[in-house]
């Protein structure tokens, strides 16, 4: 029990950001150490498109995420917006091996914060020493290393294609004296590389149905009395719109493998050549 201060709240070590396995190497994930903070509900959803997520994003104390407060050495470290989007909420996001320590103050905080009325998660970067420190790291996450799945997904008569993720996370930290005992410095650079290919299926109509032949028996409701036998095309009908006859005509242009028989599936090797080709980078520092 603290007879000091009024404050509620936790210290995080330079021990726990580097020896805890954190998967997006974000330090503020281990937020989820604190006691009554959770992970918001925007940030556990992410899409296939960048696979990332809301960095910073915790429910403390049932308040949303956008009322705490994150201090980078004392100074604002918040990504302000009126809908608070982005991967973010902190403006710069330390990697954790360039972290002292943060401290996360829960409730009854003191005049020196302010500001929110959530959680303040007051960061303390690392500074060099008397003697001459450096890092080099790199994470890796591999398509070949990763598993599909106990079940192989199949559409029709395709099996699907294992998605790709290819993400690369690398960096350095350098530090030592300028003058000893006095004045040090302290240098971090991390980067971000990622490619993703994901695997997407799309229901596209049949050559039958491209060309007006239903299988049932259609009455037009334009023309009462007026019948068009299964087997036998619509698109001859005058009161057919012109719209949807040329919306009919761009699944023309689809590659061959997306014009199939009835009841039969195909992969767009265009689409999944152009999927490869998407890239995402980021870089942050």
């Amino acid at each position: 029990m603290k007879t000091e201060t009024s404050e509620r709240g936790e210290n995080v070590s330079e021990y726990q950001t580097e020896a805890l396995p954190l998967v997006s190497r974000n330090y503020s994930d281990l937020l989820a150490l604190v006691t009554g903070s959770r992970q918001a509900p925007t940030a556990a959803t992410t899409t296939a498109v960048t696979s990332l997520v809301r960095a910073g994003s915790y429910n403390v104390n049932g308040e949303r995420s956008m009322f705490n407060n994150y201090l980078l050495d004392g100074l604002d470290n918040n990504a302000y917006g009126e809908s608070n989007q982005g991967f973010d909420n902190q403006i710069i996001q330390p990697p954790p091996d360039s972290i002292s320590q943060f401290q996360v103050v829960t409730n009854n905080e003191s005049a020196e914060y302010g500001r929110s009325s959530g959680a303040t998660i007051n960061v303390a970067s690392r500074s060099g020493t008397n003697g001459f420190h450096a890092t080099l790291y790199e994470f890796i996450r591999n398509t070949d290393l990763n598993a599909f799945g106990y079940i192989h997904p199949i559409s029709g008569t395709h099996a699907i294609i294992k998605p790709g993720f290819d993400r690369n996370q690398f960096g350095a930290d350098f530090g030592g004296p300028i003058i000893k005992n006095k004045l040090f410095y302290f240098l971090d650079y991390e980067g971000f590389r990622q490619t993703l290919t994901p695997a997407v299926v799309l229901t596209v109509p049949t050559q039958n149905e491209i060309n007006g032949i239903l299988a049932v028996d259609v009455q037009d409701p334009f023309s009462p009395g007026t019948y068009y036998k299964a087997g036998t095309s619509i698109l001859n009908s005058p009161d057919i719109s012109p719209i949807s006859k040329q919306m009919l005509g761009f699944f023309g242009d689809l590659p061959p493998q997306c014009q199939v028989a009835p009841g039969s599936a195909g992969v767009n090797a265009h689409n999944r050549r152009r999927l490869q080709r998407l890239r995402y980078q980021r870089s942050l520092h």
